[in-house]
């Protein structure tokens, strides 16, 4: 019973597991559409090939996007710049170099400051929150699913229940139908066949 348990868990937990990865994809779809992050990154690239450039990835300094906007001629607009960098930093690549004293750069693709403890900190903070709200979508979600297939069986034995009542019934009722038949034919002792159910008996042959 216990090893059935672990392993129905284990399956909830898969399941959850595939519905967080399908979800996170959703979420990045939603911010931004693939075709139009590529077509902001080729904007940017262009304009700033020091800064961003498809095969190397570099730390933004704080306050970059205030600086494209001051900076001025793009055709992207300022919400489709905000979805951009969002799912720029929240690359894993871009993650990995977010470490204590490496160099952050500007438009220029020159050194504009360094990530500080604060802001290693602070991410950890972030991905610690982000992680303990995971965990707790996960687990109501393993709960919802454990409650549903609890709800479904239970649906399916009252159903089984209701459909072997019903036989048993009608077992019962053609039995009860069939002694009914027998009890309103008897034979009396001399031969003659009559009925329970009739007043006067039908004669049959004497031997």
């Amino acid at each position: 019973m216990i090893t059935q348990e672990v392993k129905n868990n284990k399956e909830l937990e898969v399941q959850a597991g595939k519905e967080r990865s399908h979800k996170e994809k959703g979420n990045k779809t939603t911010i931004m559409l693939p075709d139009k992050y590529e077509e902001a990154l080729s904007e940017l690239s262009a304009k700033y090939p020091k800064l961003f450039n498809k095969k190397e990835v570099k730390l933004l300094k704080i306050g970059i996007k205030e600086d494209i906007i001051s900076a001025g001629g793009l055709k992207i607009t300022k919400s489709q710049l905000s979805k951009f960098l969002k799912v720029y930093c929240t690359n894993s690549e871009y993650k990995k170099l977010h470490i204590e004293n490496a160099k952050r750069h500007g438009l220029d693709g020159n050194e504009s400051g360094v990530v500080t403890k604060e802001h290693v900190e602070g991410l950890i903070k972030v991905r610690e929150e982000a992680k303990k709200k995971w965990e707790l979508k996960k687990q109501k979600k393993i709960e919802w699913a454990k409650k549903q297939k609890e709800k479904n069986n239970k649906a399916k034995e009252e159903k089984n229940s209701t459909s072997k009542d019903q036989k048993s019934s009608s077992h019962s009722k053609a039995n009860n139908d069939t002694k009914v038949m027998k009890s309103t034919v008897t034979e009396d002792n001399i031969g003659n066949i009559k009925s329970n159910n009739s007043r006067k008996p039908k004669l049959g042959l004497k031997k």
